[in-house]
């Protein structure tokens, strides 16, 4: 059968499924460039990495502020990575159902990201937080040892509490970092818990391809649970 020129190209895959958001991308900072009010400044600019750095690294409630980043980003990494091959190889499920429920955990998120953040404005940031991480450790210890409609609650937990936590958490930091250097201080923080969080999807994989995948989302619960931690300690540094 004779088959057009460019069909390879328009075949709708995996891949062409990036070219509308990559459209989408393309428009969307064509209209933010028509419509910028102020003219593009080239310049240099000094990051004093060392000296912000060293601001963060002085006080107690920064610091457990990153600690409490590094671990929750270890734990959003390396759950968005290997929940699919968890749900599949520790629990039986197919891999229709194991791609559902990783949707289902980025919707729960999504769903929970506004309402963390209205939460926080009636109750204030830290106990939403400490809440947020609390679920997400609740939803991995039900993973861990569920089963069945279990695993469902599991998910909705995870998801909910990781998406429930930035919001809250964000604007906690934000009254924790010096007035005179908080964009830079806040650049510097993020950049460390991208960076060190971005190691633990490497470590799950060690842990689960060496003792189970039960195992490595058993390490996730406890690293969650020092984030709750360092919450509380940064809670007391304040009082």
């Amino acid at each position: 059968m004779h088959r057009p020129v460019g069909y390879r190209f328009v075949r709708w895959n995996w891949k062409t499924a990036f070219l509308p958001i990559s459209g989408f991308l393309i428009l969307l900072g064509a209209v933010v460039h028509r419509y910028r009010d102020h003219p593009y400044v080239v310049g240099y600019v000094s990051l004093a990495f060392r000296e912000t750095l060293g601001r963060l690294v002085s006080d107690g409630q920064r610091v457990a502020a990153i600690l409490t980043a590094v671990s929750v980003m270890i734990v959003m990494e390396s759950a968005i990575m290997f929940l699919p091959t968890f749900l599949k190889v520790s629990k039986g499920t197919t891999p229709t159902m194991a791609a559902r429920a990783f949707g289902l955990f980025f919707v729960v998120g999504l769903v929970l990201d506004p309402v963390a953040g209205w939460l926080g404005d009636l109750v204030g940031t830290r106990p939403i937080a400490i809440a947020s991480i609390t679920l997400t450790a609740a939803g991995l210890t039900v993973l861990v040892v569920g089963d069945g409609l279990m695993l469902l609650v599991g998910i909705l937990a995870l998801g909910g509490g990781i998406g429930g936590f930035w919001p809250a958490f964000n604007a906690l930091l934000m009254t924790v970092l010096s007035s005179g250097g908080r964009d830079s201080e806040y650049g510097a923080a993020k950049t460390i818990w991208i960076a060190v969080g971005s190691v633990g999807p490497g470590i799950v994989g060690f842990v689960g391809g060496s003792y189970g995948y039960d195992a490595a989302f058993g390490l996730l619960d406890v690293i969650a649970g020092l984030a709750i931690g360092t919450l509380l300690v940064g809670a007391r540094g304040r009082a």
